[in-house]
């Protein structure tokens, strides 16, 4: 995977996503309720069994 590649990037959020969830000590869901979107949408987010990207709506 290069740094030019979008799914880098996308890599690296999710990565990020988790390890920031985990140090606060927040489980998914709470990341969900804090955050305002769904514990699925979180779930998707941070698997990286999953090919799809979750996409925000602007």
């Amino acid at each position: 995977m290069k740094k030019t590649d979008n799914d880098y990037y996308y890599y690296v959020a999710r990565i990020n996503i988790k390890k920031y969830r985990n140090l606060k000590k927040f489980t998914a869901q709470e990341l969900a309720d804090e955050s305002g979107f769904s514990h699925q949408f979180i779930r998707d987010i941070e698997s990286l069994k999953i090919n799809r990207r979750p996409r925000l709506e602007l």
